[in-house]
């Protein structure tokens, strides 16, 4: 998962700040604390299997937004 101060694509999925690069496959929530000085904060992320299949981009979830979720699907 990571964030950044500009909508994250994959061009710029490298430059976003990362947030975490590991969690259980058994997580359903991740809360994060990032530094905020106003405008908008993009978020998003990507899977990777244990044969090292990566999913594609999830959906940017921003801040400051009421609940937002981000769905990965590895196909």
């Amino acid at each position: 998962m990571r964030y950044s101060g500009v909508s994250i694509a994959d061009a710029n999925w490298s430059s976003a700040t990362v947030v975490t690069n590991n969690l259980p496959g058994s997580a359903t929530i991740l809360t994060v604390a990032v530094p905020y000085s106003g405008g908008t904060a993009y978020f998003a992320l990507k899977s990777q299997s244990a044969s090292g299949v990566s999913s594609a981009l999830s959906n940017n979830a921003f801040w400051p937004h009421w609940n937002a979720y981000l769905p990965v699907i590895l196909r």
